[in-house]
């Protein structure tokens, strides 16, 4: 394990190197693991002796690995600047949570009368109604 002044020098070394970089670049060019990047979140933030030392310039959309999601991340570069403001969620995602959350409560039941129902029965009067 390395101390945490040598980490703080690696992080601030590889982002005047190869400019701004999110986490996952970082831990990639340092060959770092994610519990010896977790320096970064306390490197932007003021303390009480130091003051901001890394800021978010920028939030990009990034492949996870093995997966097809793309997540939002915060790209960091050095200075004492204020943050970016995070954008909002991407219209497509939306769009899928609402026809998901559709089709999850097509089947429950919206009645006390509706309890006495057979399943069937139920989705059809469902299915009706929102036809």
């Amino acid at each position: 394990m390395r101390g945490y002044g040598a980490l703080v020098e690696m992080v601030l070394i590889a982002l005047r190197e190869e400019g701004p970089m999110s986490r996952r670049e970082l831990s990639d060019w340092l060959d770092m693991t994610h519990g010896e990047l977790s320096i970064i979140s306390k490197m932007a933030k003021a303390q009480k002796r130091l003051p901001k030392r890394l800021y978010i310039c920028k939030w990009v959309r990034e492949l996870d690995y093995g997966s097809y999601r793309r997540y939002l991340r915060p790209v960091y570069d050095i200075g004492d600047h204020a943050d970016a403001k995070k954008p909002r969620r991407e219209p497509n995602s939306v769009a899928g949570l609402r026809s998901y959350y559709l089709k999850r409560d097509m089947g429950r039941t919206n009645s006390v009368f509706n309890l006495g129902l057979q399943a069937k029965s139920a989705e059809q009067s469902q299915r009706k109604k929102s036809a």
